[in-house]
């Protein structure tokens, strides 16, 4: 009886220890994405800014040629 007994502890101990492990790994996949996330958004906001800037130097040059 104490070796069964033994074995259920240790077969329930080893799923609580996968599960921890598990969630861990869970944990650190939601925290990675919420990373790219943020990059993803980042990145659309410079590449913007940068198009914007593009378009204003394109037009501000336009407008110089047009005065010479």
């Amino acid at each position: 009886m104490k070796t069964l007994k033994g074995l259920v502890v240790y077969q329930t101990q080893t799923f609580i220890e996968a599960w921890r492990r598990r969630a861990w790994g869970l944990m650190v996949v939601s925290r990675l994405v919420e990373e790219l996330r943020e990059s993803k958004s980042r990145l659309k906001t410079e590449l913007m800014e940068h198009k914007l800037l593009k378009e204003s130097i394109a037009v501000v040059l336009g407008r110089s040629e047009e005065r010479d």
